[in-house]
């Protein structure tokens, strides 16, 4: 569970306030009828399209489900409402470990945390800080932390090179093809 100054924080606040530096407004949403609900209570004006999964699957009619769901993106775009969403902080966020006393004070330790019982406590002084921490504390160990820029670094590098290779040799067989032809 996360609330944040007393409230729950939708995942989509995250995302939005990630794009929001970019200029880029949150116009459209999908999910359950309660994330609907929630998009809607944070970033008001969002275009939402609520999907309902606790039915029949059999009475599912899935072709009739996305055209609706792309109309509804589709429309969303005309969507003037809405401005980039970037709350302003500080944050006080708090995240009850489901698994319990241990796992919060494990997580507190490893990350300079406060913690009491399965609660842990972060202050954040803006949103990226708050994300980056909620980031820290769901994925990431200080090694792997201490590890992903050099690895980001030799992904990148990997994909340059296998970008190159695929050049050149599209390079020889298109330049094959033309002593070919000739």
């Amino acid at each position: 569970n996360l609330l944040v100054d007393g409230q729950p924080l939708p995942e989509i606040a995250l995302f939005a306030s990630s794009l929001a530096p970019y200029g880029i407004r949150p116009v459209f949403f999908s999910g359950c009828p309660v994330a609907c609900k929630q998009a809607e209570d944070v970033i008001g004006g969002i275009d939402t399209f609520s999907i309902e999964k606790s039915g029949n699957v059999e009475d599912f009619d899935a072709r009739r489900w996305r055209q609706a769901l792309a109309a509804a993106a589709a429309n969303s775009l005309q969507n003037n409402r809405v401005t980039p969403y970037l709350p302003e902080g500080p944050f006080h966020a708090t995240v009850s470990m489901r698994d319990g006393q241990a796992v919060a004070e494990r997580l507190a330790r490893r990350w300079g945390f406060e913690v009491r019982g399965a609660d842990l406590f972060i202050q954040a002084e803006n949103i990226d800080s708050l994300y980056r921490d909620l980031i820290r504390l769901c994925y990431l160990t200080p090694l792997v932390q201490r590890l992903l820029p050099l690895s980001l670094g030799l992904f990148n590098l990997q994909g340059r090179i296998g970008l190159a290779w695929l050049r050149r040799r599209l390079k020889e067989k298109t330049n094959g093809e033309q002593v070919t032809a000739r």
